[in-house]
């Protein structure tokens, strides 16, 4: 399992551009689940802009501002399109917000990804992700 959470923060690392030249994001993984289930965190050094990565994603589920009611991507999908569907979600649903660190969550059965968020105005939220279906899927 840890392996695997760590293929998943390297898949999402090269998605987002952190092999660039870029000031590299801090990455902190956990030996077990946490109290809050937390299971490994990518923060970056300064939020970023998504980006609207093409592709005709559908998404169900709620708005996403806490676990229970997290945002599913619909269809077929492994780690790199379905990181590519969130960040694609922040771009289209939530212009003008940036992504300030993400965090992988496992409460049980269920495995979600937090994004942090961020405006211009300094105001912070954060949106879940229910991504049991994919995760772990290269």
């Amino acid at each position: 399992m840890k392996h695997a959470i760590i293929l998943a923060i390297v898949a999402v690392c090269g998605l987002t551009g952190c092999n660039t030249a870029k000031p590299k994001p801090l990455m902190t993984t956990q030996g077990a689940p946490s109290p809050n289930d937390l299971v490994a965190t990518m923060s970056y050094p300064t939020c970023r802009t998504p980006p609207d990565r093409p592709g005709d994603y559908r998404y169900s589920g709620g708005p996403g501002d806490r676990p229970e009611t997290a945002i599913a991507i619909e269809g077929s999908l492994n780690e790199p399109t379905g990181v590519s569907a969130e960040f694609a979600y922040v771009a289209r649903h939530l212009p003008g917000w940036q992504i300030c660190s993400q965090a992988l969550l496992i409460p049980g059965r269920r495995v979600y990804d937090r994004l942090d968020l961020a405006n211009g105005v300094g105001d912070r939220r954060a949106i879940y992700f229910d991504i049991t279906p994919w995760f772990g899927k290269l």
